[in-house]
């Protein structure tokens, strides 16, 4: 990861070990003057930039605002730690409550090939997306395919292609599972969004 950890804007390298038992931190020896707030705590696009980064190509995250030698530096901001305790007096506009409450009005459970699990809807390659079902295949590059596993886990359906999984959904928040089997190499891409990086095995 590469990051602004020490609260100068000039960033760290972490990295981890061979063996996995540490992780190292690089950073500059050149003393500074400027100090401002870790921007990890400071700027959410910063934040969420990071996280992109590091689920697919490595780009360079930005602030949200010009940070310039010729700029101010920005007010610190009123940030809080993890483990502090919630207090009555918080004002209602510091919350970080989602705008977008969890949906329990769906709740889509599918088993891709012909053994589903109990609660499970069947879905084999054949079933193509259909608006009147909300769900189905975009394309025609999957197929019925054997497992290794038993009842529900004998069988599968293997992309091999562009085609996708679609279901209609409300617009809502979401917590997905996604169960993989036999896999060489996978990925797995929500809304066009990268989310596991060539997954193998089980």
């Amino acid at each position: 990861m590469t990051v602004d950890l020490f609260s100068d804007r000039r960033e760290e390298l972490i990295m981890r070990t061979d063996n996995n038992s540490r992780i190292r931190v690089w950073c500059s020896t050149d003393t500074t003057k400027v100090r401002l707030t870790t921007l990890m705590h400071h700027d959410i696009q910063y934040r969420a930039q990071n996280g992109c980064q590091q689920s697919s190509y490595n780009q360079p995250p930005h602030v949200s605002y010009y940070l310039g030698s010729d700029a101010p530096l920005p007010e610190r901001p009123d940030i809080k730690l993890n483990n502090t305790p919630h207090t009555s007096d918080v004002p209602a506009e510091q919350t970080t409550e989602p705008s977008v409450q969890p949906s329990e009005l769906y709740n889509g459970k599918f088993d891709f090939g012909a053994n589903a699990q109990n609660g499970f809807t069947t879905v084999s390659a054949a079933d193509k997306y259909d608006e009147n079902k909300g769900y189905g295949f975009s394309g025609n590059d999957v197929k019925n395919v054997a497992a290794s596993g038993k009842n529900e886990l004998s069988d599968a359906v293997q992309f091999t292609g562009n085609t996708t999984f679609n279901a209609d959904v409300p617009n809502s928040l979401y917590k997905v599972k996604v169960t993989l089997g036999n896999t060489a190499r996978t990925s797995v891409y929500m809304e066009n969004m990268l989310q596991i990086v060539n997954m193998t095995g089980g």
